[in-house]
């Protein structure tokens, strides 16, 4: 196969998509408008994740479309799941940033919710890194917006809002109601194979999650 030379840098700094056959795997050209290298790397493998799922992002394909070699990439992450993890990282991040749920807002049962609508927000927006973060939670070792959204579960849980009030120990429900969120995520992934769902399929989980481990808790709009 003919590897195309690597493209002279677009004046602005860009580094454009050679425009190739061997490149008819990605639908349309577009720009690297990263101008550190290392943002480049997580650009790019952000890219072809979303467009062609986990197994797209290789590092051969990532330095292909840069012009790089492969010790370049590997200088700025260790290993190919360190940067499929910190593509995840990024791009939940982002999600809190669009939704203004962070993990830290909000109190009791609306900080629950809060939490709960930001991880499938990511789910259902970004499917294919969701796919990675279930797939590391399953295999180990649980990647970190896995191990946060639990704290999270735990610490609200476990506050006075909660105290004397759950059926359960407040760990204990925290584990319930995060299983119940992995779960509400990887319902969501089959969405985008066809299957059919509520569109409050999220809520309804919650709340029936919810009024098993608070039975007097209202219900979350």
């Amino acid at each position: 196969m003919h590897v195309p030379a690597t493209a002279a840098p677009h004046p602005q700094g860009l580094v454009p998509l050679p425009a190739n056959p061997a490149w008819q795997v990605l639908d349309r050209s577009w720009d690297v408008t990263a101008s550190d290298m290392r943002d480049q790397i997580l650009q790019v493998a952000s890219e072809l994740i979303r467009r062609n799922g986990p197994a797209g992002a290789t590092a051969r394909t990532i330095c292909k479309i840069i012009g790089v070699t492969a010790p370049t990439l590997y200088h700025y992450y260790s290993d190919m799941e360190t940067l499929r993890e910190e593509v995840v990282n990024r791009a939940f991040e982002k999600i809190l940033e669009v939704s203004n749920a962070g993990w830290a807002s909000g109190h009791g049962v609306d900080g629950l919710k809060r939490s709960w609508d930001a991880f499938l927000a990511f789910a259902n927006d970004e499917p294919a890194m969701f796919s990675i973060l279930a797939n590391r939670t399953m295999n180990g070792p649980m990647p970190k917006i896995a191990i946060e959204s639990l704290a999270k579960f735990e610490d609200t849980l476990s506050g006075p809002e909660f105290a004397g009030r759950l059926t359960q120990p407040s760990k204990t429900a925290a584990h319930i109601l995060w299983s119940a969120a992995q779960g509400a995520g990887v319902l969501l992934l089959a969405k985008q194979s066809g299957l059919a769902l509520s569109a409050d399929i999220g809520d309804d989980i919650f709340n029936t999650v919810m009024s098993s481990l608070m039975p007097a808790t209202p219900q979350a709009p």
